[in-house]
C-alpha cells in the first residue's frame, strides 16, 4: 500500500514539473509546434494520388514568421 501510494506521488510529480516545463518553454515552443504540425501535414500529403499532392502542398508552405504575422494582424 505504501509503495502505491508512492508511486501516485511521483507520478504527480513528474506531471507538474512536465507542466512547468511546457508552460516555461511555451514561447519558443510555439514555432516548434507550428513547425512539427507543418512537417506532418505535409507528410500526409504524400500519400495523396498525385493530381491532389501538389494542391495539398500548396497549402502548408507558409514559414513561421509569416503565419504569426498574419495571424497577429486578425487580432
Amino acid at each position: 500500500m505504501r509503495r502505491r501510494v508512492s508511486e501516485i506521488t511521483t507520478s504527480r510529480i513528474t506531471a507538474l514539473l512536465l507542466l512547468a516545463t511546457l508552460l516555461l518553454t511555451s514561447a519558443c515552443s510555439n514555432r516548434a509546434r507550428y513547425e512539427l504540425i507543418r512537417q506532418n501535414r505535409l507528410q500526409e500529403c504524400e500519400t495523396l494520388p498525385i493530381p491532389q499532392h501538389a494542391q495539398c502542398k500548396a497549402q502548408y508552405q507558409t514559414d513561421y514568421e509569416t503565419y504569426r504575422r498574419e495571424r497577429e494582424a486578425i487580432r
